[in-house]
């Protein structure tokens, strides 16, 4: 926020199988309006346009800008927006958008540029938490496999588990060679 001298900001993560809406992660300077958990359409939202071109959206006034034809909501302050894509390592996951800029300019293309950096690293970083939490919940659905395995290996005779280990035996003699 400093980066830019944008007092108001929030983070919109996008959800639903068809991405269809983006949720609210984080805030600053909304207060209640806008708070963690609120959802907001992506069809209608300013911040599509940050996903759909996968770049950063400049909006000098909202209110002139053809592709909005809105007027500014006025706990936004100022009329200028930024609407930074955060991408990760195969789409852009969602957004943050910024608005309220010191001595109401406008946002320009220096401040896309000083933020995506920094942006890169936060997206880098939200892919390797979803990695984790993947790679945390393959070892579950394995250990939960191993231990049917086992309980189906145990309710054999010894016999037929010694048949089993031939077999597998010489069927892993046939690949190696």
């Amino acid at each position: 926020m400093k980066l830019t001298s944008a007092d108001v900001g929030s983070v919109l993560i996008l959800k639903g199988k068809k991405r269809e809406t983006f949720v609210v992660h984080a805030t600053y300077g909304l207060g209640e309006l806008v708070k963690k958990g609120d959802r907001t359409d992506f069809a209608t939202s300013v911040a599509k346009f940050a996903v759909i071109n996968k770049s950063p959206l400049i909006i000098d006034d909202i209110e002139k800008d053809s592709r909005f034809g809105r007027e500014n909501r006025s706990h936004y302050g100022t009329k200028s927006f930024l609407c930074m894509p955060l991408k990760g390592i195969n789409e852009v996951f969602g957004v943050l958008t910024l608005s309220r800029k010191a001595a109401d300019i406008p946002f320009t293309q220096e401040d896309a540029d000083v933020l995506t950096p920094l942006l890169s690293n936060a997206a880098f970083t939200y892919d390797n938490l979803n990695l984790i939490k993947t790679n945390r919940e393959k070892r579950q659905q394995l250990a939960t496999f191993i231990g049917i395995c086992h309980t189906l290996s145990s309710s054999l005779r010894d016999s037929e588990l010694r048949i089993y280990e031939l077999v597998g035996s010489r069927l892993r003699g046939r690949n190696d060679g």
